[in-house]
């Protein structure tokens, strides 16, 4: 019997992204890690780019916490994990 290894939430389960420090989505609704203040961006694209004013990807302070190690970067735009920690003033969509 395995019953106890399904997932009691299969609306919420999304996926482990590489430098994140739990799952992705099992956070706030509607919140991305850029609303986190965990969320260490960084900076934004430049001018010259075709993501003008977009925040480029950033990295998680849990993660080092966690693991002794800083994570690989990931997107801003990512659902926000079961460590979120609303910000103050979240990271701004433009320069």
């Amino acid at each position: 019997m395995t019953d106890h290894l399904t997932n009691p939430h299969p609306e919420k389960f999304k996926r482990l992204i590489p430098g994140m420090a739990s799952w992705a989505g099992w956070g706030p609704d509607g919140m991305t890690c850029r609303h986190c203040e965990d969320f260490i961006s960084n900076g934004h694209y430049s001018r010259t780019s075709h993501h003008v004013g977009a925040p480029k990807d950033g990295k998680c302070r849990v993660t080092k916490r966690y693991y002794g190690r800083e994570g690989a970067s990931f997107s801003p735009h990512s659902a926000a994990c079961n460590k979120f920690v609303e910000a103050e003033k979240p990271f701004p969509l433009k320069a």
